[in-house]
């Protein structure tokens, strides 16, 4: 039997005469999803049974065995060797390419084979395509490793069953901190006696399921032979559009539906008020007063004033909610302005450091021959994660001194331009992935170079190098003999890395695998490494000791893959953090729990048009359209996948309405420029109720200027060359940064350095007084560009107007000057006869020649307007 209670606020539930406190208050509590349970648990006073969550007691249910990452790693080896038999069987180039589809998509194959199997429904797949073909061979050859017991029987048959999982559930906890947190106040040896008294009415609560997988209606269709389910959700029947998903799930009409409590009076904010009022279709506008929407240009300049908003706050605590958090997560984090419990690994630089060096190993398979060789590739992202973690350390074999590379991260992001895209960089086709040996190959090219240089000289006449090394502007041409060699030490140490953990063995046993890989993860163990990462570590170390009781055998192409669902699992931490306030930065979907916190500041960051409304999308891949009608019809709770997909926007609206209807304080904020994406805008939803997006100002960002304004009158600025003086006339602070800094500016953005190519072989033209020689002399400097595109821009040189080449020379004290190279210098849309060095006010000119300034990231005024807009 199931009925439905509901309540518009939280208070339906807690006022004494509520029928929840009444009836069901001292009833077992299983709540949706976690961020309910840790929301409850922060002041449950008016529940007076244990609170568990329905993912816990699935576990519990289906046993360590099914349910751990160790277990699901194990399911992925099987799958990955079943495969490689399979491609060893195969005799047809067809076939070899399905298999190889079913390699590319193994996370998606084990989802389906979990799902069907848990629902006792991978016996039903026939063979009606050919992918659905492959997937039963496959099957045959790793059934063993998906055993599922009969959970079912043992639930119905058993007496007493469901009640021992829930005993052993709290048992497993362990800490008094942790069963506090799930509502059990008794000891852990006693957690049976309060599991045993919830569940004497013979009901359970069920909270916050206003959306059911199959899994959890299979089960609930089990537990209501025993027990009367109470779906507990929010809901107010005036606003159908926003709850439709609720009516669905929980079935209106068919189900019993009461209030909890009846109370006409109740205050929600006046956002989620006009939210749904605009959700039903009238004509709504939000005051202004209610909510704030920030508009940030990107997400240097959401974390740089977030920061000094905080520091000027005296409310800086709040809860951090986006459907893009993996887009933004890392930068976040590091930024100090977001705090998480129970980390995956993956966001620790341990956990990157690892699953990064384990992918510079690829195997590729020619479906013609059915041939497979290994191979090793690093992209220049994998190079700045090994760089900045901390774990990649350089140690000399002769005198035993370390170098650890995360000192030299600027240096190699100056290199990276030189060797990262070479011949393949034409628009439209694949970025190349160079083998290690062939980056250290193009390291000693620019050391060559430089000492080539070096060999000629530059005469202690100049006040400004630049005159003497124009090509110096290019970043990777900047860097000195001594850091490039040490840059390239850090690729020797990756190679060494690579070469002692894989060998040219295509296959691992995993115990003499991991005794080789603790020493790694071991020795960057310094003062360094944060208290918090250390247990990380530790933790990290305990886990691989766990993995070696198993004679497991992993291929080398299988590693990367495979150390995923290891390093994806989260980690117990052994600090007590539940009495802190943090920040959390979480999904939609931490709006159901957000009502019931004590601290209800919010911030929905990152609410543009691409991210709202999220939407999720279910398929059990490589199943065919008909053969899931078909397994429907078998289990008719698959169908909820489908249910889902329709009622998608529904989900958006009921948690925009849950997660700000007990709001105290609400702030809206997007960015138009994300990592690749331009151009964002805010949501529909926000729009639709007269929400508009303000440009941030942030007091505390003043102090900034006023520091480099002090610094300005103390310059002598006597010996400054003429193209000095000009980035003086365009902009002081750009002038300052370029003086302080280095002198002078060298670029390593794409935009910069194309315009540099471009300007270089004027100059070259002019001085050897043909194009063919010119293009000769320098286009090998510049191998990030194809071929092609560099004779492109020696063509449309020679179509301009031929400059008529002269000398002119700028005299400072006793010596003269060459201006040839002032035209590369992209000063942007600098007048000559605008002489602006005379102005008072702000040092800082921020507008369009922002865009081609290198000091852009370091610089508090600067701005980055786009073309057209």
């Amino acid at each position: 039997m199931r009925q439905v209670l509901t309540y518009r606020v939280p208070g339906d539930l807690t006022w004494k005469e509520s029928v929840f406190q009444k009836e069901y208050a001292d009833v077992m509590h299983i709540v949706a999803t976690p961020t309910l349970l840790e929301s409850l648990s922060e002041g449950c006073w008016w529940i007076k049974a244990p609170i568990v969550t329905i993912g816990s007691v699935l576990e519990g249910i289906f046993g360590k065995g099914w349910s751990s990452p160790r277990a699901q790693m194990k399911q992925f080896l099987a799958v990955s060797s079943a495969l490689e038999e399979l491609w060893g069987e195969s005799v047809s180039t067809s076939e070899r390419k399905l298999i190889f589809s079913f390699k590319k998509n193994r996370k998606e194959i084990i989802y389906t084979l979990r799902i069907l199997c848990e629902l006792r429904l991978m016996d039903s797949i026939e063979s009606g395509t050919e992918e659905e073909e492959l997937l039963v061979k496959l099957w045959g050859k790793v059934k063993d490793q998906f055993e599922l017991r009969d959970w079912e029987a043992v639930l119905l048959k058993k007496e007493g069953a469901f009640e021992k999982v829930l005993v052993d559930i709290f048992k497993d906890m362990g800490t008094p901190s942790e069963l506090e947190k799930h509502n059990i106040f008794d000891e852990a040896f006693q957690s049976d006696r309060s599991v045993v008294k919830s569940l004497q009415k013979k009901k359970l609560i069920l909270h916050g399921f206003y959306f059911i997988t199959p899994i959890q209606e299979y089960l609930f269709k089990i537990l209501e032979e025993k027990y009367e389910l109470v779906f507990l959700n929010l809901y107010n029947e005036d606003y159908p559009a926003t709850f439709r998903i609720v009516e669905e799930f929980l079935q209106k009409g068919k189900w019993t539906w009461q209030p909890s409590f009846n109370e006409p009076g109740y205050r929600i904010h006046p956002l989620a008020a006009s939210l749904l009022l605009g959700f039903e279709g009238e004509e709504v506008s939000a005051r202004k007063k209610d909510v704030t929407v920030h508009r940030f240009t990107d997400l240097t300049e959401f974390i740089r004033k977030e920061k000094s908003r905080r520091e000027a706050s005296d409310k800086p605590f709040e809860h951090v909610v986006t459907s893009r958090g993996g887009q933004a997560r890392e930068q976040l984090y590091y930024s100090d302005l977001l705090v998480k419990k129970n980390h995956s690994l993956l966001e620790y630089p341990i956990g990157r450091f690892l699953f990064t060096l384990h992918g510079i190993i690829h195997e590729k398979k020619n479906p013609e021959d059915g041939e497979s060789r290994y191979y090793e590739a690093v992209t220049p992202e994998s190079m700045k994660t090994l760089f900045s973690s901390g774990y990649l350390v350089y140690k000399n074999p002769e005198n035993g001194q370390t170098i650890n590379m995360k000192s030299y991260l600027k240096e190699l992001e100056m290199l990276l331009p030189y060797f990262s895209l070479g011949d393949g960089y034409i628009q439209g086709k694949e970025k190349n992935e160079p083998a290690i040996e062939e980056w250290i190959v193009k390291i000693d090219e620019i050391i060559e170079e430089k000492l080539s240089w070096n060999q000629e000289g530059i005469p202690d006449s100049r006040v400004h190098r630049l005159h003497s090394r124009p090509f110096e502007q290019l970043s990777y041409f900047k860097l000195g003999i001594e850091d490039l060699n040490v840059v390239k030490k850090g690729f020797l140490a990756v190679k060494e890395m690579g070469e002692d953990l894989f060998g040219s063995q295509s296959e691992l046993n995993i115990t003499g695998y991991i005794k080789k890989l603790k020493k790694y993860t071991e020795a960057p163990l310094d003062a360094e490494i944060i208290r918090e990462e250390k247990e990380v570590i530790h933790g990290l170390l305990k886990q691989m000791d766990e993995l070696t009781e198993d004679e497991l055998t992993f291929r080398v192409s299988d590693i990367s893959q495979g150390l995923r669902y290891f390093l994806t699992s989260g980690l117990p931490s052994e600090k007590d953090d539940e009495s802190e306030k943090i920040d959390r930065l979480g999904g939609l979907y931490l709006g159901d729990g957000i009502p019931f916190k004590s601290n209800r500041d919010i911030h929905l960051a990152f609410a543009d048009h691409k991210s709202l409304p999220s939407i999720v999308k279910y398929k059990l891949w490589p199943l065919s359209s008909k053969t899931e009608e078909r397994l429907i019809e078998h289990r008719p709770e698959l169908g909820l996948f489908r249910v889902h997909s329709r009622f998608a926007g529904s989900m958006n609206r009921y948690l925009l309405y849950a997660m700000f209807s007990s709001a105290d304080n609400v702030r809206i904020s997007f960015v138009e420029d994300l990592n690749e994406e331009t151009g964002l805008r805010l949501a529909a939803y926000f729009k639709m109720i007269g929400l508009e997006g303000e440009t941030t100002s942030v007091k505390a960002d003043k102090h900034k200027a006023n520091l480099i304004e002090a610094v300005a009158p103390s310059m002598d600025f006597s010996n400054w060359s003429e193209m000095m003086e000009e980035e003086w006339k365009l902009c002081k602070k750009r002038a300052i940064f370029s003086y302080i800094l280095n002198d002078y500016s060298s670029f390593q953005e794409d935009f910069h350095q194309r315009n540099i190519f471009s300007g270089l072989l004027w100059e070259a033209h002019n001085v050897f007084g043909d194009w063919e020689n010119a293009y000769n002399s320098i286009e090998a400097l510049f191998p990030q560009y194809s071929s092609e595109y560099k004779k492109f821009v020696k063509k449309q040189n020679m179509k301009k107007k031929n400059r008529r080449y002269k000398i002119k020379y700028h005299k400072v004290e006793d010596y003269e000057y060459a201006t040839v190279v002032r035209t590369s210098r992209l000063l942007g849309m600098l007048k000559e006869n605008d002489d602006t060095s005379e102005q008072k006010g702000s040092i800082a000119s921020p507008g369009y020649n922002c865009r081609f300034c290198p000091h852009l990231n370091i610089c508090a005024e600067g701005v980055y307007p786009k073309d057209g807009r």
